[in-house]
């Protein structure tokens, strides 16, 4: 109840203030807003929406395909993010 606007704000906004940040933010400090963020998207049930659309975003920005996934990204920390998230069950057992 506490952090309901805040949920809905990020869920929201989640594109534009990746997008404001990129640039600000660290690798390491990418990685854990990255981490955060797929946690949060993940529990609203938008993590879809939220990867292909931040995915889509770094792949309108690049001026060489090659580079794609190859930096520190927010897109590609992000996608480890969830691949973290998704396989440590697996992984478990």
């Amino acid at each position: 109840v506490v952090y309901d606007r805040l949920i809905k704000f990020v869920t929201l906004n989640y594109l534009p203030l990746c997008n404001s940040l990129e640039t600000c933010l660290a690798v390491k400090l990418k990685e854990d807003f990255a981490t955060c963020l797929v946690k949060i998207l993940h529990k609203q049930r938008v993590i879809k929406d939220f990867l292909c659309d931040i995915i889509m975003s770094e792949i309108g920005q690049l001026d060489n395909d090659h580079l794609m996934f190859r930096g520190n990204s927010l897109a590609t920390k992000s996608m480890e993010a969830y691949i973290k998230l998704v396989s440590s069950d697996y992984l478990h057992k």
